[in-house]
């Protein structure tokens, strides 16, 4: 099977389909959407690798599994945001490879839940469209007039941090730079 990156999306900068974050009152909402040329069940894979998150998730701290049933986890997440500490134990719900559900059960926040979406695209084989929505609440959001560029940038960092991981998990090997070695010479 031929690679996903030469069916049309390439390996360039990562573009986005949408990236919006509100602020209002102490709630904190993000919708992002973005084109990747990997097939459905290897986005998920590394979505539903919560142990792994820390690598992509450059202010996740830890990121553990409770438990797990075959359509349910919990997990536990302590990580930094905007200098805070904050821990979260969320319920995950998933279909695969097409949707992720999270839900805070306990935590720092007054409410933190959201959704990945993983639809296939229709104009390239094997990619993907991702979707990321949150809707969190936090007391200290009331600061929105003073937080909110660095709430859209931290959101920002650690989607494009999914989105280099993914690329250095199955970027297709670099040419050598080098010219050919001429023969008889």
């Amino acid at each position: 099977m031929p690679h996903p990156a030469v069916h049309g999306l390439g390996w360039g900068i990562m573009q986005w389909d949408i990236f919006d974050v509100r602020l209002e009152g102490s709630r904190i909402e993000v919708q992002a959407y973005w084109r990747v040329p990997w097939p459905r069940p290897w986005v998920f894979s590394v979505l539903m690798d919560f142990e792994r998150m820390p690598d992509w998730m450059s202010r996740l701290e830890e990121s553990v599994v409770l438990d797990r049933t075959p359509q349910r986890m919990r997990v536990r997440q302590v990580g930094r945001f905007l200098g805070l500490s904050l821990a979260v134990d969320l319920e995950v719900r998933w279909v695969e490879p097409e949707r992720i559900e999270f839900a805070q059960i306990r935590g720092s926040f007054d409410r933190f839940e959201g959704v990945w979406t993983l639809q296939a695209l229709e104009d390239v084989p094997e990619g993907t469209r991702i979707g990321y929505e949150l809707k969190a609440a936090h007391p200290l959001a009331r600061l929105a007039v003073w937080i909110s560029p660095y709430v859209r940038t931290e959101v920002q960092e650690q989607l494009e941090g999914l989105d280099a991981y993914m690329r250095r998990l199955w970027s297709p090997p670099k040419s050598d730079p080098s010219p050919p070695p001429t023969a008889g010479l």
